[in-house]
């Protein structure tokens, strides 16, 4: 446990608790999974290390990885991928799901289990508890399996314990509570009660009275039946999942997933919209819904992984060219508005501008919300490269499209938060900042009212920079926090990186270097896991401000060269002129010389 170093609690369960922390040898946050001191026997030794043993030689992106596995002092850990999401049992809390939520995560999951079948293995305790969900405007992006701690494996037999019972009660099979032998089967209808779960909001037989009587002989009520908003075809897959009877559920993971696929093609072609605390332009049924690697360059895109997200998109957009002919003109577009914002990121200006002037001509005709988001990313880009007034006439073409989306009867709430933004981020870089904070306080309105944590959190942090700018540190703080906590949920590690910043640059302005050098640090960290030379240039910046401010002169000219070096890498202007400047005033203090300064 000495490589791991303990950052905090991430949830506890009934043989154990799940901790945040940063494996120091490797320099990466892990989940580290202790079983709790009361539990310590040789029985639980013998579970803990067969979790790790059937985990570890499962390879599949819905099924979370094991890293390493060890015992120290009658302590027994499980190092885990460090999943940045929500578990289904925490987002239930919140009231039943969207059935095009529902099946998303339902596709990932049976894809895990069919796979973990073909090795061999029966998870045997599928729940909400046990999986994860990280989410990007409103869609499912990636499902996680976790807990094989209850794994059957089939190559082994069935394990020593017998007919003893176990998994979580409310979900497990018939088979499995009287204790029979069980199959693959057991868990399609665990999967089948999770899923029921979602939909419903609450489980079928909440109701604890007879509870085992009511898993071995009643059939739960169809949700049809009950007046849930959910596709027939749904319904009916979900009370085959559930049968009793193992014979008349899906053969196998494989075949569950081949149904669940035709019934996203039926709820999608069928009009049937989400849940209405749901709602936004994603939610709605798509001609030509997302791939797995659509939602893979999202997730990337959200994480800060921007060439591996353009890389995603890439394959996709192939993908659907070679198995559809042609693109329809506002698919295309939707493409480059994504491709478009991938450059703005990287920092390529030129190309960025050029895709979304390409994804406005397919996209103005047809569909002008779509429009309104092109016209602000392109005066985002534009923004960031200085040309104010080009900035003005996109924001006046977005709000023109705004009108007609509105005419059309779209939902433009999302995209009128984005020329907010766009406009807020003009009066910030004229040094308007009381125009700037209420700019992005509007934007914030807007994002509260739709369900896009990213744009939330991007908000959160407009309104902090920009209150920072204008001298309130103190409400700046609290929304800089708020935009920590949302985008620490969401895993957006390249916004966290620049919230970071901007708290060290307000620690700093309140005089304290200490404060200002732990954030920039924290900050830096996640800089060098995305590879950003632009704003890991501007946190060394910071850092040097604050070691100077502390007298240490020797760190702050090492944090003013590598800030320098980072910005020279990448020709960024403005960051080595502030780095430039810092040099400069240690060379003064140090009274080194005009000579030596050019040198």
């Amino acid at each position: 446990m000495d490589r791991y170093q303990i950052l905090g609690e991430l949830g506890k369960g009934g043989r154990g608790v799940v901790y945040l922390a940063e494996d120091l040898l490797l320099g990466r946050e892990v989940a580290v999974k202790v079983i709790l001191p009361d539990r310590v026997s040789s029985g639980t030794k013998k579970k803990f290390r067969q979790e790790a043993r059937t985990a570890a030689k499962l390879t599949h992106p819905a099924i979370v990885p094991i890293y390493d596995f060890g015992e120290q002092q009658d302590q027994l850990f499980i190092v885990m991928q460090r999943i940045r999401g929500h578990t289904l049992r925490t987002m239930i809390k919140d009231g039943a799901l969207s059935q095009i939520y529902v099946i998303e995560t339902a596709l990932q999951v049976a894809d895990a289990l069919d796979y973990s079948h073909s090795q061999g293995v029966i998870h045997r305790d599928i729940k909400p508890e046990n999986i994860m969900v990280e989410w990007y405007r409103g869609r499912v992006l990636q499902a996680k399996v976790l807990d094989f701690g209850l794994a059957l494996d089939l190559h082994q037999g069935r394990i020593e314990e017998g007919s003893a019972v176990h998994g979580t009660i409310f979900y497990i099979s018939p088979e499995q509570l009287a204790g029979d032998p069980v199959d693959a089967r057991s868990d399609l209808y665990s999967l089948g009660m999770v899923l029921y779960e979602c939909l419903a909001g609450q489980h079928p037989f909440q109701d604890c009275g007879k509870l085992f009587e009511r898993i071995l002989s009643e059939l739960p009520a169809r949700l049809c039946g009950q007046g849930f908003e959910v596709d027939e075809s749904l319904d009916c897959l979900i009370a085959d999942c559930i049968a009793k009877d193992p014979e008349q559920r899906p053969a196998s993971a494989r075949e569950l997933l081949k149904a669940l696929t035709a019934t996203r093609q039926t709820v999608e072609s069928g009009g049937v919209v989400a849940s209405p605390e749901t709602t936004g332009q994603e939610l709605h049924p798509q001609e030509h819904p997302p791939s797995f690697a659509d939602r893979l360059g999202d997730l990337l895109l959200v994480q800060g992984e921007y060439q591996e997200a353009q890389e995603a998109y890439r394959k996709a957009r192939e993908a659907r060219r070679s198995t559809e002919g042609s693109l329809s003109t506002e698919v295309e577009a939707r493409y480059l508005s994504k491709l478009a914002q991938l450059e703005l990121k990287l920092g390529h200006y030129e190309g960025a501008l050029e895709r979304c002037r390409r994804g406005l001509e397919l996209a103005e005709p047809q569909n002008p919300r779509l429009a309104v988001e092109l016209s602000a990313l392109a005066g985002l880009i534009c923004c960031a490269r200085g040309n104010f007034e080009q900035v003005e006439q996109w924001i006046e073409s977005g709000r023109h499209q705004l009108r007609r989306a509105e005419a059309f009867g779209q939902d433009t709430r999302q995209v009128e938060g984005l020329l907010l933004r766009t406009r807020g981020n003009l009066h910030l870089e004229r040094r308007h900042s009381k125009r700037a904070v209420t700019a992005f306080r509007r934007a914030l309105a807007v994002a509260e009212t739709v369900n896009d944590r990213w744009e939330h959190s991007i908000a959160l942090f407009n309104v902090g920079e920009a209150l920072l700018r204008s001298g309130d540190h103190a409400a700046a703080l609290e929304f800089l926090h708020r935009a920590i906590e949302e985008k620490s949920a969401i895993g957006d590690r390249w916004g966290l990186a620049y919230v970071h910043h901007a708290l060290a640059c307000a620690h700093l302005d309140q005089e304290s270097a200490d404060r200002a050098i732990e954030e920039a640090e924290a900050g830096r960290r996640l800089a060098a896991e995305i590879g950003d030379p632009k704003i890991t240039s501007r946190l060394s910046e910071v850092l040097g401000r604050a070691y100077l401010e502390n007298g240490d002169l020797e760190q702050a000219t090492r944090q003013f060269r590598a800030a320098l070096q980072e910005a020279e890498r990448v020709a960024s202007e403005p960051e080595a002129i502030q780095a430039r400047q810092g040099l400069e005033v240690i060379w003064d203090r140090m009274g080194l010389g005009e000579n030596l300064a050019r040198a």
